[in-house]
């Protein structure tokens, strides 16, 4: 079997283009067209060693990009215990989790697995086991500030209206739904809220307000299976991920 970087056209009464972030094993026109419906031309060109490097480092890069949500990974801490009810985003129901699940549904006939619908390189998505759990917070640094005009002490109020989400990241290709099914909340939940915050000012000084997002935390092993049009496995990629669920804020101030 030889592996090769296409570039593969399809054509229909719009006409696209797609690129694949994997190598793909090059097959007969009539077995896709039988597969898919569709004529696909393939044109194959075989470069020098410098581009098959090039192309590797561009999967690395897909596999590392495309699907994850690369934001910060929250720090393990302390929960503080400042007052602020413990509201948790996006948990999912029973029949959530299920369709979660079953995401993965939907492929060309003949396919006996449950692989993640892509017309080149079809996959499926596997989270192992979760082996550690911890709360942990992310800081934003200032939000907002205040100053006090007068002389002596003041106490200033603040109203505060933030974006909040859950997140979550992977070292390899991967899936949100996955994670969420295996941690029971939506990984990409998002929502706005509001606080109201006191802080303490000395005379003829300025109030700075700092925020911190709280979040339930997994960290989990997890793997991506690789398959041709016949529903051969041709890799496995191996990797690690975290998920964090947002359940509270934490204020904090100083003053200039």
């Amino acid at each position: 079997m030889y592996m090769f970087n296409l570039d593969i056209f399809q054509y229909d009464q719009v006409g696209w283009l797609v690129y694949p972030s994997r190598p793909a094993t090059i097959i007969g026109g009539e077995k896709l067209k039988k597969l898919f419906g569709a004529v696909l031309i393939f044109s194959v060109t075989v470069g020098s060693l410098a581009s098959v490097a090039a192309a590797s480092e561009n999967k690395k890069e897909d596999q590392a990009i495309t699907l994850n949500n690369n934001s910060e990974k929250p720090k393990k801490g302390i929960v503080p215990q400042n007052g602020f009810k413990e509201t948790p985003l996006g948990n999912l129901t029973t029949e959530q989790i299920k369709l979660y699940k079953d995401s993965e549904d939907g492929l060309p006939k003949g396919f006996v697995k449950k692989l993640h619908i892509d017309i080149l390189h079809p996959h499926t998505h596997t989270v192992d086991n979760i082996f550690k759990t911890y709360d942990g917070y992310t800081d934003r640094g200032e939000v907002i500030s205040g100053t006090n005009g007068k002389s002596s002490n003041d106490t200033l109020v603040f109203s505060i209206s933030k974006a909040v989400a859950n997140k979550w990241g992977a070292s390899v290709k991967f899936d949100y739904k996955k994670v969420s099914a295996t941690v029971g909340y939506d990984v990409t939940w998002t929502d706005t809220k509001t606080w109201g915050y006191n802080a303490g000012v000395s005379g003829n000084k300025t109030v700075h307000v700092g925020m911190q997002d709280w979040y339930h935390t997994q960290e989990y092993n997890c793997h991506t299976d690789w398959y041709d049009t016949d529903g051969y496995n041709y890799g496995t990629d191996y990797g690690t991920g975290w998920a964090a669920q947002w359940f509270k804020p934490h204020f904090y101030s100083w003053e200039t």
